[in-house]
């Protein structure tokens, strides 16, 4: 096999996450129709718009140190096989991990443990308080990858997917100027519409986990 390539991810690279994404993110069921297919193309096309909106003012802040973006992938020849991002707000102290995904036929090869070491390396090099992430309770496999890596569970568990992201986010902002942040913010509502794709598997419970660097 030839060698895979860790490397920081590129404006151009950006357009065919979309299709990465869709193919590859675990919570995608199997033998989904045509209609399906392309209904969650479209969505991750969206979500890949908010990337560049992520991505482009992060190119201007990075002289201030007020980066608000950053992101790695495994590259095969010339395919993307494996993506990390990493992200928060423009004054915050805690970035938000995630996605991370590893395309399905080079799982295994140790290419999900390289990205992450890879943002972690990131994360400290811009001097991260933290990093936090929303994580599926059925994401056992995930788990258990995560807290290899430091990552601890705070309390706040959630039943979807929007408010564990939201809880994310806004404990992200506030982590390093509050010290015990106040779990009445999982009581903030997501800002995001609700898509409800077929397709798209409904989960139960979603947790919420914290690393903090020294």
């Amino acid at each position: 096999m030839a060698k895979i390539n860790i490397r920081k991810l590129h404006v151009n690279d950006l357009n065919k996450l979309p299709t990465f994404f869709s193919e590859h993110l675990h919570f995608i069921e199997p033998n989904q129709s045509t209609d399906q297919k392309l209904r969650i193309k479209q969505l991750y096309s969206h979500y890949t718009k908010r990337l560049y909106f992520h991505y482009i003012p992060s190119i201007l802040l990075n002289s201030l140190d007020l980066d608000i973006f950053d992101g790695s992938v495994a590259q095969y020849h010339i395919n993307i096989v494996g993506v990390v991002i990493i992200r928060r707000f423009p004054l915050g102290k805690s970035w938000v991990l995630g996605p991370i995904v590893v395309h399905t036929n080079f799982r295994r090869l140790g290419i999900a443990t390289h990205l992450m070491n890879f943002a972690m390396k990131t994360l400290k090099e811009k001097k991260a308080k933290s990093v936090i992430l929303p994580v599926e309770r059925n994401n056992i496999q995930g788990r258990k990858f995560f807290e290899k890596f430091g990552f601890k569970y705070l309390e706040p568990t959630f039943s979807d997917h929007n408010r564990a992201r939201n809880y994310a986010r806004i404990t992200a902002l506030i982590h390093g100027y509050l010290r015990n942040p106040s779990y009445k913010i999982e009581q903030y509502p997501s800002r995001r519409r609700n898509v409800d794709l077929p397709g798209i598997r409904k989960t139960r419970m979603w947790y919420i986990m914290l690393k903090e660097f020294d």
